[in-house]
């Protein structure tokens, strides 16, 4: 877990096997996940990352993103998710996203 960490700004988890998003913390402005085994993004996942504006996915497995998963990312300006599995997305996953 992250989430102690009072005033980390970027996180690179790149290629560590990682299979579920770790709570985080909000200070993060961006983060990198690439190249992991995560396969669902829950509606939780990055609920407290208001500030985030990077966020890197590519090269998981995720099939599967849950309705409000990006809900709270107001300031997202970049979203990378490239070499995954998704097939189908509902409608509003990206809402609140610019």
């Amino acid at each position: 877990t992250f989430a102690g960490i009072i005033d980390l700004k970027i996180l690179i988890l790149d290629k560590n096997e990682l299979k579920n998003v770790p709570i985080l913390c909000k200070s993060l402005v961006k983060l990198i996940f690439s190249n992991n085994k995560i396969e669902i993004l829950k509606s939780s996942s990055f609920s407290n990352l208001e500030n985030l504006k990077t966020l890197n996915l590519e090269n998981n497995r995720i099939y599967l993103i849950e309705k409000y998963a990006f809900s709270f990312l107001y300031e997202l300006n970049q979203l990378y998710l490239f070499g995954n599995r998704l097939r189908n997305l509902e409608k509003r996953i990206f809402i609140n996203l610019t």
